[in-house]
């Protein structure tokens, strides 16, 4: 493509012309805008547009159900060898139990399995989303407005914006919202050591780095929910206090 271009430069036509207002006021915008678009990501912590599953607005309850509902679809395969003679036979796993290859199966047979040798073949990949792997109940089936935190690798967490959060869990808990949170991985403190340090009084469980690491990108990261969908999110460096979020979000 790009040998194309260089060699037709003569064909291309402008897509704006040289004269008039326009061609001025779009290179303004431009220039205004790209600054503002490569600072967003910046300043906010978080992608401009969220492709994740867990992006705000998504309702996580629903996400699984349609998860659940296309699974992948895998054949199984497996090797059998007749330990008399040293025939093999692959057989479908779908097609084992039928009459056709009793002999394989019925007592006596001289048919046994290599196990080494069993394969699978993907036919459709079906949903590959992590929302499937998140079953966390008390969280999706939660009807109050809720707070899920979001805490990875303890060892790296920023311990000043854990602070924060128990400040803002401890005045959601006085009206009713629970906060719970999730990690990964604490080698350099026990757990309740990190939540005594940190004064965190609500529930630490542990989850899969990876499901973490796609629901926010941060050391902690703090969702809003209510009834399974995410409210809000917010950055480490962006924790906002109770009485914010009370006044924007929770109705």
């Amino acid at each position: 493509l790009g040998l194309l271009l260089v060699f037709n430069t003569t064909r291309l036509k402008e897509l704006l012309p040289r004269q008039g207002a326009v061609r001025t006021l779009v290179g303004l915008v431009l220039l205004g805008s790209s600054p503002w678009f490569c600072l967003q990501n910046f300043y906010l912590d978080k992608p401009m547009v969220d492709f994740r599953p867990f992006y705000v607005g998504a309702d996580l309850n629903k996400a699984k159900e349609e998860c659940a509902a296309n699974p992948p679809k895998i054949e199984t395969y497996y090797t059998y060898v007749n330990q008399e003679t040293q025939e093999e036979k692959e057989i479908l796993a779908a097609d084992f139990s039928k009459e056709s290859n009793k002999y394989i199966w019925e007592k006596g047979s001289p048919w046994k399995i290599d196990s080494d040798r069993t394969r699978s073949k993907t036919l459709e990949e079906g949903c590959n989303s992590q929302v499937q792997y998140f079953d966390k109940f008390e969280v999706l089936e939660d009807q109050q407005y809720n707070f899920l935190v979001i805490g990875g690798d303890l060892d790296k967490a920023d311990k000043d914006a854990f602070k924060k959060i128990s400040a803002l869990a401890a005045q959601a808990e006085n009206e009713g919202y629970a906060t719970r949170a999730l990690y990964y991985h604490t080698s350099k403190q026990t757990l309740d050591e990190f939540r005594q340090e940190v004064t965190a009084a609500y529930p630490f469980e542990t989850a899969d780095d990876k499901l973490l690491k796609t629901i926010i990108r941060a050391k902690p990261g703090l969702l809003l929910l209510k009834d399974g969908v995410v409210v809000e999110k917010w950055h480490n460096k962006h924790i906002p206090t109770y009485a914010d979020v009370k006044g924007a979000y929770i109705k």
